[in-house]
């Protein structure tokens, strides 16, 4: 099932949809994305992995939990039983950033709509802190290929900038330069489910959470 959505009327217009697809069981798949950085946009580029360091990133394996209680997640309320992680894929063009999460149907749409204000929350409190765990992340995936390969092989494909280049850019980055990254990537959303959905709210119906 897919649903256009279309912005508000004091909004300017939103491109895309939302996908659902229904699976038997009691939990749902979830990803909120929003447009994010073009491997050629190195400063919004090195400010996606800056933020993304701040929501948090848990193992690839499964998405058991939520990252540590200091995180974008772990600070978001999300309810017990939820677990995600951050999530980007980087493109030649614009590309997609977010969150991914595995929900009970039950608490869906309150975890959508918690995610969504960590997502909106321009401040971050440690950022310096996220800044040498975005560098000590994209570092490690360099040496494990289990962890963050496609983010790289897409990186390669499209000739983007290389790691001294982004964690260069990465030490640069400014409170300002996340405010501006993340008013550009989710300010309009899609969010995508498969399983249990029918909780799930659309895009359209959680504009308005700052």
């Amino acid at each position: 099932m897919f649903r256009t959505v279309t912005a508000p009327k004091n909004q300017s217009k939103l491109n895309g949809g939302d996908y659902r697809r229904f699976a038997r069981g009691d939990n749902v798949h979830i990803m909120i994305s929003g447009a994010g950085s073009p491997l050629s946009e190195l400063r919004q580029l090195a400010s996606q992995y800056v933020f993304l360091a701040h929501i948090g990133r848990t193992s690839p394996l499964k998405f058991a939990s939520v990252p540590g209680t200091m995180s974008g997640l772990g600070m978001a309320g999300l309810p017990s039983s939820v677990a995600g992680s951050a999530f980007q894929a980087p493109y030649d063009g614009t590309g997609l950033a977010g969150v991914y999460m595995v929900s009970d149907a039950s608490h869906s749409d309150l975890a959508v709509r918690a995610a969504v204000k960590a997502l909106r929350q321009t401040k971050i409190q440690d950022l310096e802190g996220c800044k040498r765990r975005a560098i000590a992340e994209l570092l490690f995936s360099m040496e494990n290929s289990t962890n963050l390969a496609y983010e790289h092989a897409t990186n390669a494909l499209y000739k983007g900038p290389d790691a001294a280049t982004l964690i260069a850019e990465i030490q640069k980055i400014s409170d300002s330069d996340i405010e501006k990254y993340v008013k550009f990537t989710f300010e309009h959303l899609a969010i995508a489910a498969h399983g249990n959905h029918f909780k799930v709210p659309y895009s359209d119906e959680i504009h308005q959470i700052a």
